[in-house]
């Protein structure tokens, strides 16, 4: 990691949870650290860098693993959520124009408060909501907005804490990709009683959640390269497109390589079921292909099968903006030799 990069994670720390935290996450830049040695040579107490390290784990900023001799945890920082705390702000957007005022509140939650079981989470909105002393509360539109933001991937299981093991002095978090959206099960009533009589200790959850932000990324992804296309063809191909980004393989680690393979004959299927005008979907799907845009390639693996070359698509969008941005400022000479420069190394 760069010394920029380093300076800017310390700055958007400080900004967002204070100089303590800076403080620490200083001498976790350059590699993991053990709690011994985090605390050596800095200016605080002991109990000031557990709190700093409490908080960072806590917002998903921080990881931890057991140490080779397997008696303390070494932290580590997870530089890419600490720079997506820049995006925040697109990701509340995006979330409220997809769904509602509510779901953007319940990203809010967790983005002030981090990760949290769903049952307090709930509470916690429920009394923001509360205007008048003596207002009822219906806690059942956010307890729906919830399931809506788990189910879609926004919201992930962090841990279930009934299932750590004692035996280990360092937990091990680890969640099944197929728990992941997984719903609790929630006691509306228990909820309603500590409202009303203003005891969260009524509440007992042992499942915790956190947000997944690369869902968020993968949605401003896919709006980036939907708008691309309809600028470039027709909001015909942004729809044959949409379709093909739906069926892709939402595996967040392969995002900017390729996507599973995607039958035609789906697609004709689903853009039938959704759209009373037929889109004429193989002559898009060829024009996708074709060696002037090579979006998507036919699979090798399965037959009348295309594969999205995500990795492609981001570097031809990124070559796209740096040429206009040199052809506005440099003229059009200087943009078609930076243009047959890139041709040449992607070949």
């Amino acid at each position: 990691m760069g010394s920029q990069c380093g300076d800017l994670i310390l700055i958007i720390l400080d900004r967002h949870f204070g100089p303590n935290v800076k403080i620490v996450a200083r001498k976790l830049l350059y590699g993991p650290k053990p709690l011994k040695l985090i605390f050596l040579d800095i200016d605080l107490k002991l109990v000031q860098v557990k709190e700093a390290l409490h908080i960072l784990i806590r917002h998903d900023l921080v990881l931890f693993s057991a140490s080779k001799n397997g008696l303390t945890a070494e932290y580590k920082l997870n530089y890419k959520n600490i720079l997506k705390i820049l995006s925040y702000s697109k990701y509340l957007q995006l979330i409220e124009t997809k769904y509602d005022t509510v779901a953007k509140d319940i990203v809010y939650d967790f983005m002030i408060n981090g990760y949290s079981d769903l049952s307090h989470l709930i509470v916690r909105l429920g009394k923001q909501s509360i205007t008048v002393p003596a207002e009822s509360v219906n806690l059942s539109p956010i307890k729906d907005t919830v399931n809506k933001l788990v189910l879609a991937g926004y919201v992930i299981r962090h841990c279930d804490i009934t299932s750590l093991n004692e035996e280990n002095l360092v937990p091990k978090l680890v969640v099944e990709d197929k728990e992941k959206s997984l719903l609790p099960t929630i006691d509306m009533k228990v909820l309603y009683d500590s409202l009303e009589h203003k005891d969260d200790a009524l509440i007992v959850d042992q499942v915790i959640f956190k947000l997944n932000l690369s869902r968020f990324d993968q949605d401003y992804r896919d709006e980036i390269i939907l708008n691309s296309i309809e600028a470039r063809f027709s909001s015909e191909a942004r729809l044959v497109l949409t379709e093909l980004l739906l069926l892709a393989d939402d595996d967040t680690d392969q995002k900017y390589a390729e996507s599973n393979a995607i039958s035609s004959s789906l697609i004709k299927d689903k853009l039938k079921k959704k759209h009373k005008n037929e889109c004429n979907v193989d002559q898009w799907l060829k024009i996708l292909e074709d060696v002037t845009c090579g979006w998507i390639r036919p699979s090798s693996d399965v037959s009348n099968a295309s594969v999205i070359r995500f990795s492609h698509i981001i570097q031809t969008l990124g070559n796209n903006l740096i040429e206009n941005l040199i052809h506005s400022k440099y003229g059009l000479k200087a943009s078609e030799n930076l243009s047959n420069h890139s041709n040449q190394e992607t070949c």
